[in-house]
């Protein structure tokens, strides 16, 4: 492969996560302007669009109301909030807080936790799963809505062996394991 080189399928995804960040950014494009702004052609940028549509990350939100440019009014384009879901856990303060947001970045829920500095990694592992299962039931969010759980923590991770180095929140803190799945534990159903 060429340096620099792409192949299709790569620029696709490119363009698609460039869409959609333009999109959440903005909610009064259409396709034509995404085309102008990202200097791609109208019908890659619809091909694209249709693609984001049918696989419901994006959703057609009504007629512009007054044109900015001379033509015919376009389908205005909004991302779904309903697509994924995320669910993010902070351990660099004195407590726990952790949160969901749906796919448009609306925050959903917050919660505070208990203090965690000079707790045990095991102890802060078990109020995150406590605190992470309380905001699944509490927005009722399914294993399908949910994209991702993240957990922000201070120090260096260790990508080879899923570990945290040198977190001065924890008591024990060298190798600290965090790769434990939480599908392994019991996820409350959605009711």
């Amino acid at each position: 492969m060429k340096r620099g080189y792409m192949d299709q399928s790569a620029v696709r995804i490119f363009n698609q996560t460039q869409m959609v960040n333009m999109i959440r950014e903005d909610d009064q494009l259409t396709t034509a302007r995404i085309a102008r702004r990202m200097g791609l052609s109208p019908p890659a940028v619809s091909n694209n669009i249709a693609e984001l549509i049918e696989r419901g990350v994006i959703v057609k939100a009504g007629q512009q109301k007054r044109p900015k440019e001379p033509g015919r009014k376009g389908e205005l384009l909004a991302v779904n909030p309903v697509y994924s879901h995320i669910i993010a856990a902070d351990l660099s303060g004195r407590r726990l807080i952790a949160g969901a947001c749906d796919f448009s970045n609306k925050v959903l829920l917050t919660k505070i936790g208990d203090a965690i500095v000079g707790k045990e990694a095991g102890n802060i592992l078990n109020q995150i799963i406590k605190i992470v299962d309380a905001i699944i039931l509490e927005t009722r969010l399914s294993a399908e809505q949910l994209g991702a759980i993240v957990i922000s923590a201070p120090g260096n991770n260790d990508p080879e062996t899923g570990t945290n180095i040198l977190a001065p929140h924890f008591t024990n803190r060298e190798n600290t394991k965090h790769r434990k799945s939480h599908r392994e534990h019991n996820t409350p159903e959605k009711k």
